[in-house]
């Protein structure tokens, strides 16, 4: 009984890891393939900026910080 079953452990094995990248593999293609969007640009109303090479801060101060 020494080699019982260590010969069969190897093949299911390689079974069971190609079934798990086949899964995962299909899981992929089913969540990703051919992905296309057709979502139209909208027209929005940002200002353009012209820089002038002076940058204000962009940190904002709270006036109550025991708000926080």
């Amino acid at each position: 009984m020494s080699g019982y079953g260590a010969d069969r452990g190897t093949p299911i094995a390689e079974a069971m890891m190609a079934l798990v990248l086949m899964d995962h593999a299909l899981l992929h293609r089913a969540q990703n393939a051919d992905v296309t969007t057709k979502t139209p640009r909208i027209a929005g109303s940002v200002k353009r900026i012209v820089s002038t090479g002076k940058r204000k801060s962009s940190t904002k101060i709270n006036p109550d910080p025991a708000e926080a």
